[in-house]
Parts: structure tokens; sequence; C-alpha cells
């Protein structure tokens, strides 16, 4: 879960980054405005075609997206499995990707 008060904290001590809080849902940036759009563990917490969608939208031509997704059988996840199952997301997540 996204904490807002460590984003104010990273915004009041690291200059030169702009910190937004959001969703890949829906990306608050003009079309083809980046060179490298990243995912890291967050699709399957959302509607991944949906932001995969947007990510492409806002990428340059040329530019990359890098996709980091558990996968259902890696140790961590099982791990974590025991806590909260993510099966399902990240079966969607997948299926997206592909």
């Amino acid at each position: 879960m996204l904490d807002p008060e460590k984003v104010k904290e990273a915004r009041e001590t690291i200059s030169g980054v702009d910190f937004r809080i959001g969703s890949g849902e829906n990306l608050e940036f003009a079309d083809g405005c980046f060179d490298l759009v990243i995912f890291t563990f967050s699709l399957h917490h959302q509607n991944s075609e949906t932001a995969i969608g947007e990510g492409a939208r806002v990428l340059r031509k040329g530019g990359r997206m890098l996709i980091i997704e558990p996968v259902n059988d890696g140790e961590i996840e099982r791990l974590f499995g025991l806590l909260r199952d993510e099966t399902n997301e990240i079966v969607q997540a997948q299926k997206a990707i592909d």
C-alpha cells in the first residue's frame, strides 16, 4: 500500500524528481512523453491490460517498457501466499503481459 507520508517525505528531501501518486490505469501524462516506463510488482494490483495500454500510450516511439512481476511458483510468492493469496491477480497480470 502506498504511504502518502513517505511520498511527502521524498518530495521534501529529494530534489529534481517529480513524485506523484496515481494509478497505472490512468496516467496523467501526455502521449509519447517518456523513453522508459517501469512497472515493478504493481500490475497485479490493478487492471493489467489497462495499465500496459497506458504505459504504451505515454512511451515515445522506440521507447521501452520494463515489467517486473512475481510468479506463482516463485519462492517469495509461495511465502507471501501464506499471508495473502494473489494467484488469480498474478495470472491475470501474466496474461496481459503475454
